[in-house]
């Protein structure tokens, strides 16, 4: 019968040795507390859990400091060489925050560069991340509200035109003359008063054309909205 494949990699063999490392990568065997004491795992090892709440396994690999993402995006950071590299670090440098050197005797100067340096591997995995998930999607969404903005100017432009076409034709159309009925004939003289002033009817289709289309920008508008 071959022998079991490991499941810890070499840089865990080497770092706690393939003993611990076996145990490390195993869930299901128990750690006591002096035991993740001395590896600076805490005291959540008693329940295999890390205390960063995730496996065990993972806890050295500093994955704890990679933002919230799916499986295979976390499986495409995993092959990034930078953030692999940024991760260990951050690590480190988690574990000298929590020595008593560190917290007995840094200064607040020492303890602000500190902090720096973790800022800077922080940013090295977020930028990744980023760069890869976030981006792409903030860029479809712009382009997708510009084509939705140009889309709109264009349909009100040819509503518009539409309107000024309507509103030219009826303009255009001639217009019957007013029907006037012949003067009354008196014996008497007839007392003649100023000719009365007639006016052509209004045309009332160019309005209620107006009015139609403005309903249907509305309507569009609110559609889209």
């Amino acid at each position: 019968m071959p022998a079991p494949t490991p499941t810890y990699s070499p840089a865990m063999a080497k770092k706690y040795g393939e003993a611990t490392a076996r145990k490390l990568s195993d869930p299901s065997n128990y750690m006591s507390r002096s035991e993740a004491d001395a590896l600076g795992l805490g005291t959540n090892r008693g329940m295999n859990r890390a205390p960063d709440g995730g496996a065990i396994a993972d806890y050295p690999k500093g994955w704890r400091f990679m933002p919230e993402m799916t499986s295979e995006q976390h499986a495409w950071m995993l092959n990034q060489h930078r953030v692999v590299d940024a991760m260990d670090r951050l690590h480190n440098l988690d574990q000298l925050s929590k020595t008593y050197n560190y917290q007995r005797f840094y200064t607040d100067v020492q303890k602000m560069a500190h902090q720096q340096k973790v800022d800077k591997q922080q940013k090295i995995v977020n930028d990744h991340f980023h760069d890869r998930f976030i981006r792409p999607q903030l860029e479809a969404q712009a382009e997708e509200k510009v084509r939705a903005e140009e889309e709109q100017r264009q349909t009100i432009a040819t509503l518009k035109m539409r309107v000024q076409e309507l509103t030219k034709r009826s303009i255009a159309e001639p217009i019957a003359p007013a029907i006037t009925t012949a003067p009354a004939i008196t014996t008497a003289p007839a007392i003649t008063t100023a000719p009365a002033i007639t006016t052509s009817p209004t045309s009332y289709l160019p309005f209620v054309v107006v009015g139609i289309v403005i309903m249907v920008i509305l309507l569009f508008l609110r559609r889209r909205a």
